[in-house]
């Protein structure tokens, strides 16, 4: 039972040998002090919905998760509502 106007991705990324002298962060004094490199992760989790017929038709409703770590820099946790309409001419 599929669903054409719902759809689901997921992203990961993911980054070893970060140079810390390069990096103005304060986090990264232990990095330096250590001679560490940084490492980094980040995973977007998308679920997008796409009205399929009547006024609202091609309007599309997407809630994206996105978490990153990092060794450098502080956690970030968000969540985003994005709304986008396509237009042809």
């Amino acid at each position: 039972m599929g669903m054409p106007c719902l759809s689901f991705s997921v992203h990961y990324n993911l980054g070893h040998e970060v140079a810390p002298q390069i990096i103005s962060e304060p986090k990264v004094a232990s990095l330096r002090a250590a001679g560490d490199d940084g490492h980094e992760w980040e995973r977007d989790t998308d679920l997008i919905y796409t009205v399929q017929s009547g006024p609202l038709r091609h309007l599309s409703l997407r809630w994206r998760n996105a978490v990153s770590r990092a060794t450098f820099t502080d956690d970030a946790d968000e969540n985003r509502l994005i709304v986008s309409y396509q237009v042809k001419f």
